[in-house]
């Protein structure tokens, strides 16, 4: 860790470095001059501390870390929050276009899941809806249809005594 903090300390020294010295020196042939001098010096700058120090990764720490339960359950809580994100995201441009079209509904549900390649696969769309006509329904089936064709799509009738 003291390797990385020495790079980083000698590559912004380097830059403050050679800011001024482009600030001050003349135009011409001297600047461009100046410019390949320290650009070489702040490579070497970043780099002997590595060389001096005989830099090493051990990849054995990044093994033992994939294999732990820690990063098991890292994992499986980034993926439900990529559904999850990623569903209210659907639901939100499908709401937006339904809205555009003048149609009102209470509320969209997207089920889906990981695919193989970690794609997301929207299984089922689920339309809450209270007073909403069967041309509506064609239409809402149609909008959904064109932006997620395998989806089965099912209208669900919501019961307004609820709160």
């Amino acid at each position: 860790m003291d390797i990385l903090k020495s790079a980083i300390l000698t590559a912004c020294v380097v830059g403050v470095v050679s800011s001024l010295t482009d600030m001050a020196a003349p135009e011409g042939k001297l600047k461009k001059q100046f410019a390949l001098i320290l650009a070489l010096v702040l490579i070497l700058g970043i780099f002997a501390p590595f060389v001096s120090e005989g830099f090493k990764l051990d990849l054995n720490s990044v093994e033992d870390l994939m294999e732990s339960d820690e990063y098991e359950k890292l994992n499986e809580d980034f993926e439900q929050m990529y559904i999850e994100r990623s569903s209210e995201n659907v639901e939100e441009v499908i709401s937006e276009r339904i809205k555009q079209r003048g149609i009102t509904i209470d509320k969209i549900v997207i089920e889906s899941e990981l695919g193989e390649y970690n794609s997301l696969e929207i299984k089922k769309v689920m339309i809450y809806e209270n007073g909403v006509t069967d041309m509506e329904r064609q239409e809402i089936k149609k909008i959904i249809k064109e932006r997620l064709p395998d989806s089965e799509i099912i209208f669900v009738k919501e019961d307004s005594s609820e709160d």
